[in-house]
């Protein structure tokens, strides 16, 4: 495929997403992998509140498929789910991230609060069979990655991390720890930013020791980087900051037979 091609069709899906992201505006755990057959969407402080928590954490459950892992295990619509497998859930994207790396037909333990009360039970995974994915708050389209480079009318993409980040509002900026920068929504498998330990849920807020304050600006600082340079990026996780060294390659590495992107 010629890149005037890849271009057009990058532009085409950008749109289409662009759609549906605002018409169905909460997140499907239903991926490639592992799939519990729910759709989740993420809280405010003041919803929290009513869970008992302090701070917006986990991932409210907005309907439950009928005859699913999550029906046969318990999980009602309404709950709020706080731990899965051993991992603190911090919001639905990182839910729909662990579901999806955990191979279907496997029982994890999951924890979640009903009102107030928490509550433990195992579930079941299913095979997934498709995908569809929803932010669940969306103020603007978080940056895809479309898997071309090149030269186009309006894009030249040297350097690839191999990720896909959005804004950071105040919101989030408050819950992730970080005063600005833009957060992780996902890691491609094996790509360079997944080899260096990068994952969903991190804050970037430096390439280089340069303040990134939006995805634009991050695009911008890969722009001028060589397809084979290495890279310092300054990220928060989990409220502390660390620096990962990442060696960019001219594409990410994908797994064979991976073909489903949240």
């Amino acid at each position: 495929m010629t890149t005037a091609r890849r271009w057009l069709l990058g532009i085409c899906t950008w749109w289409t997403l662009w759609g549906l992201a605002f018409s169905q505006p909460q997140m499907e755990i239903f991926t490639e992998g592992g799939r519990l057959g729910i759709r989740v969407e993420d809280i405010s402080a003041e919803e929290a509140a009513r869970y008992g928590l302090s701070s917006p954490a986990g991932a409210r459950v907005l309907e439950v498929e009928e005859g699913s892992g999550a029906e046969k295990a318990g999980i009602q619509e309404g709950d709020l789910i706080v731990e899965f497998d051993g991992e603190k859930i911090r919001s639905a994207t990182q839910l729909n991230r662990v579901v999806r790396e955990t191979p279907a037909e496997r029982s994890v333990g999951i924890t979640l609060r009903r009102g107030k009360e928490q509550k433990n039970v195992t579930a079941t995974l299913g095979a997934a069979r498709g995908f569809r994915a929803f932010q669940s708050e969306v103020p603007r389209l978080p940056r895809f990655d479309f898997g071309f480079e090149g030269e186009g009318p309006f894009l030249r993409e040297p350097g690839r991390l191999g990720i896909q980040v959005q804004d950071l509002n105040e919101q989030l900026a408050e819950h992730f720890g970080a005063k600005e920068g833009v957060l992780v929504v996902l890691v491609n498998k094996n790509s360079p930013a997944d080899k260096a330990g990068l994952k969903a849920g991190d804050v970037i807020t430096d390439l280089d020791g340069t303040p990134v304050r939006d995805p634009s600006e991050l695009r911008s600082g890969l722009r001028k980087k060589d397809r084979d340079a290495k890279v310092s990026l300054r990220i928060v996780r989990d409220k502390k900051t660390m620096t990962l060294e990442v060696q960019l390659s001219e594409r990410p590495a994908r797994s064979p037979g991976r073909k489903v992107r949240i």
